[in-house]
């Protein structure tokens, strides 16, 4: 076998372990073209009200950490004057946008339990770290290191980030 050919079987054996859902099975281990394209299927496994759910607790969150629990400090940290007439310009706008990204972090929360059938809290609680602590909240360090911010900013900001990737796959999991 020439190498091309067997990294092409090694790429499409680990897309079958990792990307395609265990329960399918290639009668025919040839590759195809198709395989290599993830298995959309899996969107019907997903309970759409429980996205919808983790979203919204992600969302109230956010309302009750930066407005009574962190309220002070984020707006010192960010330099953000509450009293400025333009900053009540557009806030049906972001937090409609907010909420559209917590609808889309809860989808790829739920898409990630499905493969990893996950369906307890418990198991919720770790794929919530996985996801908040190793793609959320490393993300933001990432601009936070650019940006120059202030690193008490960067764990307000990323403590939300984390908890909320922790409650919507708490109840994506315990849903399902």
């Amino acid at each position: 076998m020439g190498i091309l050919l067997q990294l092409r079987m090694l790429t499409i054996s680990a897309l079958n372990r990792f990307v395609i859902r265990k329960e399918v099975v290639f009668s025919n281990l040839t590759p195809k073209p198709k395989q290599l394209i993830m298995n959309m299927h899996i969107l019907n496994d997903i309970n759409w009200l429980a996205v919808l759910v983790g979203a919204v607790g992600y969302f109230f969150l956010g309302a009750i950490w930066y407005s009574f629990l962190f309220q002070k400090s984020w707006t010192r940290l960010s330099k953000i004057d509450m009293n400025d007439p333009n900053m009540k310009k557009g806030v049906a706008a972001i937090m409609f946008g907010s909420f559209v990204m917590m609808f889309i972090t809860s989808i790829a929360i739920a898409i990630l339990a499905v493969l990893i059938d996950v369906h307890h809290w418990q198991e919720g609680l770790h794929l919530g770290l996985l996801t908040g602590l190793g793609i959320a909240f490393t993300s933001m360090a990432i601009n936070m290191l650019y940006e120059k911010k202030p690193i008490g900013l960067y764990f307000i900001n990323g403590g939300y980030q984390l908890l909320g990737n922790i409650i919507a796959a708490i109840i994506i999991s315990v849903w399902r």
